[in-house]
């Protein structure tokens, strides 16, 4: 496989990314390296991607140092909070998971569908969660190391073990408390939606085995509920910025992270 875009294969990421796509409002937050967008066949309500800008099979490959690899978890702490607030009127017997279906170059065998690396950022009902925990053969990630001085590593020690699996098809999991698990053992395809979806919605097609990314095979009343919520999301993360100055004001202490304000136009305007 080719990490980068072939010309003969449309990738919707990448679109969105050179500004060539029919939704500029799509981004959501922006750092040098990474963008949010809402999902636009969401398993619920606040379902949320996290997308590098180059196109990489997955997340443990691009992550080729430990600067990108931080910035990852910057963009998943923020859009983890984001989604969780947006969330929060539907109850606590919720989490707010980070998952990825990982493409590796060793094997064709993948849990998802869009060669372009992606985080989900979403809603799982913690007895789905708790399935999950069992229905895997998962190996933690370390948060990083503290060494004899009393010095933290600052996440080398996390970075080194996730990017081991730069070649290697995987399921990544990140719980609410930044619990992170990885496995080589894939269920099924589409495993992370399914289960993002399993008990959180209506949003049902007849046949799950069909890939999401073909929509003709869904009814119009699923398809216009994906839409409302794709609108809805837009709306409530522009809310969720201007509710939370701080947090534009703790971004802006970091060089490579500020968030962009969702319009109709493109524009680099800062909140």
């Amino acid at each position: 496989m080719s990490e980068s875009c072939s010309p003969k294969k449309k990738c919707v990421f990448c679109d969105i990314v050179n500004g060539t796509h029919h939704r500029p409002e799509s981004i959501l937050v922006e750092t040098d390296n990474f963008i949010v967008l809402p999902n636009a066949m969401p398993a619920h309500g606040g379902h949320s991607l996290i997308v590098p800008k180059k196109h990489s099979l997955s997340m443990a490959s691009f992550c080729t140092s430990l600067e990108l690899y931080n910035e990852m978890q910057g963009m998943i702490d923020i859009t983890r909070d984001m989604v969780a607030d947006i969330m929060r009127p539907d109850g606590w017997d919720f989490d707010v998971c980070i998952m990825e279906s990982g493409t590796g170059k060793k094997s064709q065998l993948t849990a998802g569908c869009i060669e372009h690396a992606h985080l989900h950022v979403g809603n799982m009902r913690r007895d789905v969660e708790n399935r999950v925990m069992q229905e895997c053969n998962w190996q933690q990630l370390p948060h990083g190391e503290w060494d004899h001085s009393g010095d933290y590593d600052g996440g080398q020690t996390s970075w080194q073990e996730f990017h081991k699996f730069a070649d290697e098809s995987y399921i990544y999991l990140e719980q609410m408390w930044s619990e992170r698990y990885i496995t080589t053992d894939i269920p099924e395809r589409q495993y992370v939606r399914n289960r993002m979806q399993d008990k959180n919605s209506d949003y049902q097609i007849p046949d799950p085995r069909k890939k999401w990314q073909n929509r003709m095979v869904l009814e119009p009343e699923i398809i216009a509920e994906w839409e409302d919520e794709y609108q809805k999301m837009v709306h409530q993360a522009i809310a969720y910025f201007a509710r939370n100055p701080d947090i534009r004001k703790d971004m802006e202490s970091l060089n490579w992270f500020y968030i962009k304000k969702a319009s109709s136009t493109r524009s680099d305007e800062r909140l």
